[in-house]
């Protein structure tokens, strides 16, 4: 009843609009920075952190940017996903039957795998100090948060279904790999 179709377009609106207007600052502060140094980014993608280190000019404006609205998104994001989990947990736990609470844990289980990894990573790549990680710590993280999670959310996923697991274990089964 509250996800239909209206509701489902004014939160897609919302998050773009917003995803819209946090960059704007960030885009303005960097776009004025002297980069007279190296063209060359050394990173698999260009990302503002790697972008700033070039800068030729003080880039705490733009740090501090970032870190408000790191701040921003951990208040408005990672909180709520956070509270919502003390419900469900607290929920599940008045669960009676041990099958249930198993099943009701299962299907947050994996979840909650996904988003503890999602939001450990972000916090690490943009929320800690820029000298707490080396360069290639820093580009290791970066493959982690955009490509190893999303390869893992399917398979993370599919492991809950029934029909995905009697398949892998005729795999594992009849195979030499495992």
């Amino acid at each position: 009843m509250v996800l239909n179709k209206r509701f489902c377009r004014l939160a897609s609106f919302i998050i773009w609009l917003s995803g819209f207007i946090f960059s704007i600052p960030i885009s303005v502060t960097t776009s004025q920075n002297v980069y007279c140094s190296s063209n060359v980014i050394n990173h698999f993608f260009c990302d503002i952190a790697v972008l700033l280190e070039l800068s030729s000019t003080n880039t705490a404006s733009t740090q501090n940017i970032i870190l408000f609205e790191g701040a921003l998104f951990l208040t408005t994001c990672f909180l709520p996903t956070v509270v919502s989990y003390v419900f469900i947990i607290n929920t599940v736990s008045k669960i009676k039957s041990l099958s249930g609470k198993h099943k009701a844990f299962s299907t947050c289980a994996s979840h909650l795998i996904t988003v503890i990894l999602f939001y450990s990573v972000i916090f690490t790549l943009y929320m800690m100090p820029r000298a707490s990680l080396t360069q290639n710590q820093r580009k290791l993280i970066s493959v982690l948060f955009s490509i190893v999670i999303p390869m893992l959310n399917p398979l993370v996923y599919s492991l809950r279904n029934k029909d995905v697991m009697r398949a892998f274990r005729m795999v594992k089964r009849h195979s030499t790999l495992f």
